[in-house]
């Protein structure tokens, strides 16, 4: 599942959501708007948050190097 979508479900801010990863809303909000490019740190976060509904594959695909 892809983060916007697992973040959505949840029903959860980016300001909650910074809270729970320990990441700034803002970085998360540009994160997932496409803006920045997420680190792997922020990716296994997102793993660990969502007991693997969100995987490392999902968290990068469609980026490009």
């Amino acid at each position: 599942m892809k983060p916007k979508a697992w973040r959505e479900k949840q029903g959860l801010s980016f300001e909650k959501l910074g809270e729970m990863l320990g990441f700034s809303p803002g970085y998360l909000c540009d994160v997932e708007g496409g803006k920045k490019t997420g680190s792997v740190r922020l990716a296994k976060a997102y793993k660990k948050a969502s007991k693997g509904e969100v995987t490392l594959e999902d968290f990068f695909s469609g980026v490009t190097a």
